[in-house]
């Protein structure tokens, strides 16, 4: 018998190969059972060779040999049945690699349950889905886009398709529609929200509004004058101060501007109005002409003149300070007023004058103050003056100066005389001031002449008296002047 021994780097077909062949080779050695001394043999048997029959000893050889063929690593622990050559082996003794593997039951029987080919089944890459589920189709069938669930998708070629409502609504803002050749604008009841370079039709102002760049500040246009600047005071320059200009910034080459004071003439000279808050090394905007909204003008007026405050910077006065620059005019009073700017820089208003000269009527000296009238002549400038009554009526409230001349003849005394010469408020019976008139001894002629400032109301009637406490023979005015000339006025 050759033998050959199994190794373990072999593949498990030469394995079987190498088996197979020595098992048949043993196989045709087997002894009948008529051969062999066994408890169940009834068959005689007579000896014909010596070593017939067969013996333990060579029973023992036998498998000695058998195990060696299909044992080569002599696991005594296996049973092998010749036919199927089934039995258990220890994984210790086997080396697995890429080709040789242990392989369980459960992976043999997924194994064979496995498809041959994909070609001979119905499946999404040789046949094309139906519409009920769980069928395929023979690759003739159709879809609806609402099959496939794009139901509401339109096959629309570029150059025909519509627009969104709301990208309509954003074209309509900002291309309006065209009607011929002008460009009409939807009046907007409430303005639209704020979007930098926006220009719509404002219907509370009646005209274009434009967005700038800071949302605080719609510009009104044609309806007022907006100038940039920049803000280099180191504080937040207040919206509705009055500013005044100080110079031009370097970098930004804009104007630089501070809050303004009637406290000398160069505070006084106001560039504009800021439009908002302005803080500290920031650009905005400030209103030169035109009407300015969201200006806290509480406590004041609609109808009022606004000149700049002489106390607070910035601020506003209705009392007309000594050196005036006039802000304008307040339309609509509150937190949020409005204000119609016409400003103009230290101002000097027509000036209101009221003369009257001549030989006046008047009664006999005496110590109580009696009124000259019936004057021969007048000048009226801005104020209303009446020769007959002797009075003169001023416009504007404000400081004037009044100034009156006298001559006088009287009779010579031994003593010096007093002659009193008041200008008298009518209106309100007041004075508002009184010369005294000096005449020496045995003087029979004389000339004075005063002037001083006074504060004036409006509306009311001025008036020259005299009186003394001395009786003179003789009394005469042979000429008086009167006049009040405007100062400083409202």
């Amino acid at each position: 018998m050759a033998y050959q021994e199994l190794i373990n780097g072999e593949s498990n077909g030469i394995h079987r190969g190498k088996i197979n062949s020595q098992t048949s080779e043993l196989y045709s050695l087997k002894l009948e059972a008529s051969q062999v001394l066994v408890k169940g043999n009834t068959v005689n048997f007579t000896p014909t060779l010596p070593f017939d029959p067969v013996t333990k000893s060579y029973v023992d050889e036998l498998f000695v040999g058998w195990e060696t063929v299909y044992n080569p690593q002599a696991i005594a622990a296996d049973v092998f049945a010749r036919g199927s050559h089934t039995g258990v082996q220890a994984t210790s003794t086997i080396t697995e690699t890429s080709l040789a593997r242990f392989v369980s039951t459960a992976q043999i029987t997924n194994w064979n349950q496995k498809e041959d080919g994909i070609g001979v089944k119905n499946t999404a890459f040789n046949k094309n889905f139906g519409t009920i589920v769980g069928a395929v189709s023979e690759g003739n069938h159709t879809h609806t886009k609402t099959d496939i669930g794009l139901g509401n998708v339109d096959n629309t070629a570029d150059d025909d398709k519509a627009v969104s409502t709301p990208q309509q609504a954003e074209i309509d803002l900002r291309v309006p529609y065209l009607n011929a050749d002008p460009i009409i604008f939807n009046p907007q009841l409430t303005p639209p929200a704020y979007y930098e370079g926006k220009i719509f039709y404002d219907d509370a102002t009646k005209g274009l509004a434009l967005y700038t760049d800071i949302p605080d500040v719609t510009w009104n246009l044609g309806q007022e004058t907006l100038v940039r600047i920049i803000n280099k005071t180191g504080a937040t320059i207040p919206n509705g101060s009055a500013v005044k200009p100080t110079g031009v910034d370097a970098l930004s080459t804009l104007p630089t501007v501070a809050l303004a004071l009637a406290d000398t003439f160069f505070n006084a000279l106001v560039a504009g109005i800021a439009t908002h808050d302005i803080v500290d090394n920031a650009e905005g905007f400030i209103t030169v002409q035109g009407r300015v909204n969201d200006v806290d003008l509480n406590g004041y007026s609609p109808g009022v003149t606004l000149f700049l405050s002489d106390t607070i910077p910035g601020g506003y006065t209705i009392t007309r300070p000594l050196i005036a620059t006039q802000i304008g005019g307040v339309l609509v009073t509150g937190a949020n007023g409005a204000l119609q700017l016409e400003i103009e820089n230290n101002v000097t208003l027509p000036p209101v004058f009221g003369y009257i000269y001549g030989v006046p009527t008047y009664a006999a000296i005496s110590s109580s103050y009696q009124n000259f009238t019936e004057y021969d002549n007048e000048v009226s400038i801005n104020a209303v003056v009446d020769v007959t009554a002797g009075t003169i009526e001023v416009p504007n409230s404000g400081w004037y100066r009044a100034t009156a001349s006298i001559s006088l003849l009287t009779n010579s005394l031994t003593s010096a005389r007093y002659v009193s010469i008041q200008i008298w408020d009518v209106t309100d019976s007041e004075e508002h001031g009184v010369y005294v008139v000096t005449i020496a001894r045995s003087t029979e002629e004389s000339s004075r002449s005063f002037s001083f400032p006074t504060e004036l109301e409006a509306g009311h009637e001025y008036i020259v008296r005299y009186k003394s406490d001395e009786i003179f023979t003789i009394f005469t005015v042979t000429n008086l002047s009167f006049d009040l000339e405007s100062i400083a006025i409202a």
